[in-house]
């Protein structure tokens, strides 16, 4: 038994699931399993109707489990999601509101947050969005 295969088993991961490496690091003592869907078609949740896969979405990982998720997509249920938020998507042609300002300022925010890995004061957080979203400089 290769040690994929025993991964699978301590897991219950099975078919169409399948475990394509583990990666063991004794100096960080950190196991990493990939798991890959290795089927070409899949089933569609809400009406079982089998299509074909696609891989639009990026890896996910959960602590040290690696995956890409395939999503499948039916033609029915899209039609079905597009009824279903048909007023907010027809509102944005008539009124041309969105909130792709806000976030935006959301994005920069967060940029200022992660540079600073931490503030002493709130107020020193609020100086720093200040200059970075005011596009002020410090110096005089």
């Amino acid at each position: 038994m290769e040690i994929e295969d025993h991964y699978a088993l301590l897991l219950g991961i099975h078919s169409p699931w399948e475990i394509s490496s583990v990666q063991l690091s004794m100096t960080a003592n950190r196991v990493d399993i990939v798991v890959e869907y290795s089927d070409t078609s899949g089933v569609y949740p809400e009406c079982g109707v089998l299509s074909p896969k696609h891989y639009d979405r990026e890896s996910r990982t959960w602590r040290h489990l690696h995956a890409s998720l395939p999503r499948v997509q039916c033609k029915t249920h899209a039609v079905k999601m597009l009824k279903s938020h048909l007023n907010g998507l027809l509102n944005y042609f008539h009124h041309r509101i969105s909130n792709a300002v806000a976030e935006g300022l959301n994005s920069k925010i967060q940029t200022v947050k992660s540079n600073a890995r931490g503030y002493r004061s709130f107020e020193g957080f609020r100086t720093s969005i200040l200059f970075y979203c005011g596009k002020l400089d410090m110096l005089p």
